[in-house]
């Protein structure tokens, strides 16, 4: 059975600095990511060889420039990068010989390539069944291309925390939990936990480079399974490249500049300039949906109670009757109304309210929202169907802004959420106790417009 590796290596530039590297190992049809470590050049060379041994096949995406001829100012791909980035309120810094311990002759990027002994072609990397290859990547182009894909607000995330005037832990949730979602459908269940899991640490610069580590262990696992059908080579080995997934509408906003500026541009996506910036619609099993009744209370309380036996959405820990749920439902007024979702074989598959925030007036335009699915019925879009009909009478009765807090670990009703629009402000550390453990919650809202 063979053997592959794919190595991402969040370099560290410099001979003082430190970087991370992250190994994800396929064999036997078994797929394992090591714990992604900080590392120097030395380290990261001896990490690559030791993991490496005996591979049939070893692809090595490294997140630094590693082919800069240009003594002064950009090499053209960061051009072209440039205007896109700046749009979304980011930056690319220039590569050149002149900056002296990056790129100057002694600089120790060169030494490590020359060790390395790889083949730096980057177009013979797909499909390659064997032999070493390293190739230049760029974890924030990734992040473009992921949050495109997914159809999410096109803005950067600031998930440096070494960059504490602009670092937000809302951007840092936010950037695992798109990885963790992009991980999942490449069928990378390994690295998708591994991003689950950061996503609920308070980070250092530490973390942020083993994000970016792992981040470039996704793109070399993109490239190598479906090349340019889903990635694009920007700029060439003569003047410098970045290899990178891509979406339709992030290829359409790169294609001016790399015609303008006469730079190679290599992708099977197809794309033009009205691109959308969506996925296609999502394939949903449509469910009926209605305002609940006092006749609901049984199936309200069932699905309610397995939500608090799970531990996987709320804090509550006393399963409630049915008896206890028609006095709530007895109790919510016109502007606090609940929905519940009637599947095919006549139950109902889930239920959702708009709930009071503050009974302070200056709060009446605010809702809290609460989304809970059946057992059986999670994962066939029951609950974004509901959710989308929640807002909708959100809006219709009047409310300005829904609120809601989520457990880090109920990663299917995060995604729902960032899909929806809703955005992260903030996590309350150590907000409950379920079974003698501290457990966080991640605050998130959404405007409606």
């Amino acid at each position: 059975m063979a053997r592959h590796v794919f190595t991402g290596f969040d370099s560290a530039w410099t001979r003082t600095n430190r970087g991370a590297i992250a190994h994800l190992v396929v064999e036997e049809g078994e797929v394992e990511l090591g714990a992604p470590e900080t590392a120097s050049f030395d380290e990261a060379l001896a990490s690559i060889n030791r993991v490496g041994a005996g591979a049939d096949l070893h692809i090595i995406a490294i997140d630094q420039p590693l082919i800069v001829p240009n003594p002064t100012g950009s090499r053209p791909v960061e051009g072209v990068f440039r205007p896109l980035l700046g749009h979304l309120g980011g930056a690319i810094q220039p590569s050149n010989t002149g900056r002296i311990g990056m790129f100057d002759a002694e600089a120790p990027l060169w030494p490590f390539l020359r060790d390395l002994v790889a083949d730096q072609d980057p177009l013979a990397i797909p499909g390659a069944d064997a032999g070493r290859f390293a190739f230049e990547c760029w974890p924030v182009a990734a992040q473009i291309a992921f949050a495109s894909q997914s159809g999410q607000v096109q803005r950067l995330l600031k998930y440096n925390p070494g960059r504490s005037g602009t670092f937000s832990q809302a951007d840092w949730v936010g950037l695992n939990l798109l990885m963790a979602e992009s991980a999942s459908e490449l069928d990378l269940a390994s690295i998708a936990a591994w991003f689950e899991a950061s996503a609920a640490i308070q980070p250092r610069k530490a973390d942020q480079d083993k994000v970016d580590a792992a981040i470039c262990v996704l793109i070399a696992s993109l490239w190598w399974r479906d090349g340019l059908a889903a990635s694009a080579m920007i700029g060439d080995t003569t003047s410098g490249y970045i290899v990178t997934p891509i979406s339709p509408s992030m290829a359409a906003s790169l294609a001016p500049a790399t015609a303008s500026r006469s730079v190679p541009f290599q992708t099977s996506v197809p794309y033009d300039r009205s691109a959308p910036d969506l996925r296609p619609p999502r394939s949903l099993q449509p469910v009926a949906i209605r305002r609940a009744t006092l006749e609901d209370a049984a199936a309200i309380a069932r699905i309610y109670n397995q939500g608090i036996v799970d531990r996987v959405a709320t804090l509550e820990t006393v399963e409630r009757s049915p008896e206890e749920r028609g006095e709530w439902l007895a109790a919510k007024s016109d502007r606090h109304p609940v929905l519940v979702a009637i599947t095919d074989d006549s139950d109902i598959g889930g239920w959702a309210s708009l709930n009071q925030f503050n009974p302070r007036p200056a709060y009446d335009h605010v809702a809290d929202i609460s989304v809970y699915v059946d057992r059986g019925q999670r994962g066939k879009g029951v609950g974004e169907q509901l959710l989308v009909a929640l807002e909708d009478l959100a809006r219709e009765i009047g409310f300005h802004k829904l609120v809601l807090a989520a457990f880090p670990t109920n990663m299917p009703g995060l995604r729902l959420y960032q899909r929806r629009g809703f955005t992260t402000v903030g996590i309350y550390h150590e907000q409950g106790k379920l079974d003698d453990r501290w457990v966080d919650t991640i605050i998130m809202e959404k405007l409606l417009r």
